[in-house]
């Protein structure tokens, strides 16, 4: 089947330069470094039990939020939590841990980052979090920091996952550990098994650009194919005589919220990618806004669940994509408006997406084994 301009489109964005991971870690020499904390006083670099034990004595069960409801459940979440207004931390270079998580994490080197504490979380033998992601507390929040104190015990792994792929980072027991990742990755707390696993948790702030949106060289390549696009009759069988679209929708990789979804706060590689469309819109003199959709697919599987394995998709039979919501207007607005699939196209393919549900469905006789997966995606719309 030859490729069309969408699949050469996609290939041209897959390609910019700000491809990168959704989360990293780096280590942070401790000397120098003071921590204090109200009730339980100077605590010296590696915390130790004696300090630790002080620390738990002036904090409280944390809690987790679940969609508007605060709640404390320690069979989802246990450790103990202090308010960053209890905690005074000196001696680190902010300036240089952020820009290293920047670079790391695929932001333009334009992109100021800030780190603004929200807990400090103390972690006995058998407290752990359960998997979840954390909510945007702020409108400019993209991700979450956490700065591990150095201090010798087992287990209590920060474990990441975002679109399939997962990473494990292990504090350490001389150094400060500092592990950054974007909003909408799962992750969670593995039981620590001995000692005590001492954490500051930063909401990660991406402030606007002064000097305007992120930049991109205008690609000639990119606006070739979205002419192409838009000028190419679309025929799904024969004497099926379309007119050609007026619309592309490219989808991103990460969540976003509506409060959330503006040009200047895109993640990782959706940053370059929607700033080089925009770019390439602009020269095939089209106009390109943010959207939020919600995609219906439904693939055809194997010969059925394997323990431990799922399923295998092999094939899909249809797709579903409406809009739900764009930044077409000031402020954005809620829209409902279904995309047929030759109007759609993405350089990350939807099977490496973690769909927020899926339904399986075993062979009935006429049709064999499906899966039908949710997914919610941002997306620029040329």
């Amino acid at each position: 089947m030859p490729i069309g301009p969408r699949e050469r489109l996609a290939r041209v964005l897959d390609g910019s330069p700000a491809r990168s991971a959704f989360s990293t870690q780096l280590s942070v020499p401790a000397r120098g470094v003071r921590l204090t904390v109200a009730g339980a006083g100077p605590i010296s670099l590696p915390v130790n039990a004696a300090q630790a034990k002080r620390m738990i004595a002036s904090a409280r069960p944390a809690q987790f939020g679940r969609r508007e409801q605060t709640l404390m459940d320690l069979s989802v979440r246990d450790t103990w939590e202090i308010t960053p207004d209890q905690v005074a931390l000196t001696g680190l270079d902010w300036d240089s841990i952020l820009a290293e998580v920047r670079d790391e994490l695929g932001l333009p080197e334009r992109a100021r980052l800030r780190a603004e504490p929200h807990a400090l979380l103390v972690y006995g033998k058998g407290q752990f979090f359960l998997p979840h992601q954390d909510s945007e507390k702020n409108d400019a929040m993209i991700g979450t920091l956490v700065l591990s104190l150095p201090s010798s015990h087992s287990g209590g792994e920060l474990v990441i996952e975002h679109n399939g792929t997962t990473v494990a980072y292990r504090a350490s027991a001389s150094e400060l550990s500092v592990a950054a990742f974007y909003a909408d990755c799962r992750h969670q707390v593995r039981p620590v098994r001995t000692g005590y696993r001492v954490t500051l948790t930063c909401n990660l702030l991406l402030e606007p650009d002064p000097a305007g949106a992120v930049s991109a060289e205008p690609s000639a390549e990119a606006a070739r194919h979205l002419i192409e696009h838009f000028t190419t009759r679309v025929s799904r069988w024969e004497g099926d005589d379309r007119e050609a679209p007026n619309r592309l929708v490219y989808l991103l990789d990460h969540q976003y919220t509506q409060r959330g979804l503006s040009w200047d706060r895109l993640k990782g590689a959706d940053a370059g990618r929607a700033a080089l469309l925009r770019v390439a819109a602009e020269d095939a003199e089209c106009e390109a806004v943010l959207a939020l959709t919600e995609i219906k697919e439904t693939w055809d599987t194997g010969p059925g669940r394997r323990p431990g394995r799922g399923v295998d998709l092999t094939y899909i039979i249809a797709s579903e994509l409406t809009l739900t919501w764009w930044t077409g207007v000031p402020g954005g607005e809620p829209i409902s408006l279904c995309v047929p699939e030759e109007q759609v196209c993405a350089s990350t393919p939807s099977a490496d997406l973690r769909p927020y549900d899926s339904e399986y469905t075993g062979y009935m006789g006429n049709y064999g084994n499906t899966m039908d997966r949710w997914y919610r995606c941002a997306a620029v719309v040329v």
